[in-house]
């Protein structure tokens, strides 16, 4: 582990500095648990972030250095929360200091809320590095120690909360600040006097955006979604999107999307719950109809092609099978650091039109990177014998590894999906690291105009 002079492992918040060392000292409002930061109840994650200096000039330096995981502890309010850690930085981290690129892990604690009440945190980590000024190389081992303070409260429903269904013109509100509203409850589908939200038979998949309204309500953390048919012999329900594994809703959203697969005719309640911990777990719902599919309903063969190139234009998925190095199970398929986008080739039956609904591409862990969809086909579309290009780019602004999954449903069918792995690091030009979007406007200024036709 080398260093040569300089701070190593800087620990901040995006509004704050919490500890630059060897040696340092935490900042003043995480250094006692009295007088440490306090998180609102509207606060339910804090997010910490790694860096192996806090010196942009070191980062062609070889730092080398080793963090442990963190280990959290309740000083005060043991049975007011129960907190616990997610991220790249949770099970520790080793800066290898061969990468030039900056590597920034990333640490989520959830306060996890048990009661109404006030409560105080603290993180330990023990840190090892190697230092070298021209001398003997010496050895700096240290625990770097942090306190929060986490205040509970809550009116018996998420305040800022909200969940929207895109619509294609404008977003129909499904909850707002906690609340489901009207046509979504679900006790509206068994009132007789009430009509409840219908997706109609043509609506073979459902977008939904889960969101905080507005930055003065803080952050939520939520649990992974379930979405589940009354009767699942009509109709089936997959669920993709950002969202699917749970996470942290901010005033980005996150999107849950439901593909539908109807197995015959008629209607159906599908009910969508959201687990959010301390205001327990949203429910909604709604009606969908279903028509029976296949091909002589369709007159669509049903089947998909994907490959990686027009000459090998099923060597991904053939006929709409996926093949075994890119199964969603556990891919063997890898993208390199290197590549910033992937060009994907659909294409069916040669002879015969196939329609193809709005891919969704999705990654987890949904934190370690962001993707946009190009190419003809990235709205959907209508494909045929001929590969046409699906091209998934990648928005990296850190060092991160994660699976991308690809789903791209047929109507009346099971949706394909084919996944793969992907390492990042950050577009870098000589003395200047490409900001996240910075990379998305690189890619749409980059991007043969006729490939976003």
């Amino acid at each position: 582990l080398l260093a040569a002079g300089g701070d190593a492992l800087y620990i901040y918040t995006e509004d704050a500095d919490v500890y630059a060392g060897p040696g340092g000292t935490v900042a003043a409002d995480y250094r006692t648990p009295g007088a440490a930061r306090e998180y609102g109840s509207y606060v339910s994650t804090a997010e910490f972030l790694f860096t192996s200096t806090a010196d942009h000039l070191d980062y062609y330096t070889t730092i080398q250095e080793a963090f442990s995981s963190p280990v959290v502890t309740v000083v005060e309010g043991e049975d007011v929360i129960e907190p616990y850690i997610f991220g790249d930085a949770a099970e520790g981290y080793y800066f290898d200091g061969q990468t030039y690129w900056p590597e920034v892990p990333s640490l989520s604690l959830v306060f996890n809320c048990r009661k109404d009440g006030s409560a105080a945190v603290k993180v330990d980590i023990r840190t090892s590095l190697l230092h070298n000024d021209g001398g003997p190389t010496t050895s700096v081992n240290e625990t770097v120690t942090f306190f929060m303070r986490k205040q509970c409260f809550s009116t018996g429903y998420r305040e800022g909360f909200a969940v929207a269904l895109e619509t294609g013109v404008e977003a129909a509100e499904v909850v707002r600040h906690g609340v489901v509203q009207h046509a979504w409850a679900f006790e509206s589908a068994y009132l007789m006097d009430e009509t409840p939200a219908t997706l109609g038979a043509g609506q073979h998949m459902a977008v939904f955006q889960l969101y905080i309204m507005n930055a003065y309500y803080g952050n939520q953390y939520f649990g992974p979604p379930s979405a589940v048919a009354d009767d699942e012999d009509l109709l089936s329900v997959k669920l993709r999107g950002s969202a699917e594994y749970g996470g942290v809703a901010t005033t980005a959203p996150e999107t849950l999307v439901l593909f539908f697969e109807c197995l015959g005719k008629g209607e159906t309640t599908v009910t969508v719950e959201v687990p959010l911990g301390f205001y327990g777990t949203l429910e909604f719902g709604f009606v969908k109809e279903c028509k029976a599919g296949g091909e002589e309903a369709t007159a669509e063969p049903g089947l998909l092609h994907v490959g990686t190139s027009r000459a090998a234009y099923a060597g991904v998925v053939h006929a709409s099978t996926t093949s075994f190095e890119w199964s969603p199970d556990g891919p063997s398929a890898a993208v390199g650091p290197e590549d910033y986008s992937t060009v994907f080739y659909l294409s069916t039956e040669s002879g015969r039109n196939q329609t193809v609904l709005p891919p969704v591409v999705s990654v987890h862990p949904t934190t370690a990177f962001r993707t946009s969809l190009s190419g003809p086909l990235r709205e959907g579309g209508v494909t045929n014998g001929l590969p046409q290009r699906l091209v998934v780019n990648y928005i990296c602004d850190r060092v991160a590894e994660a699976q991308v999954t690809v789903t791209i449903h047929l109507p009346h069918r099971s949706p394909v999906e084919f996944a793969y792995t992907k390492q990042c690091k950050p577009v870098k030009r000589e003395g200047y690291v490409w900001t996240a979007n910075q990379v998305l406007f690189l890619i749409m200024i980059t991007v043969p105009l006729g490939s976003w036709a």
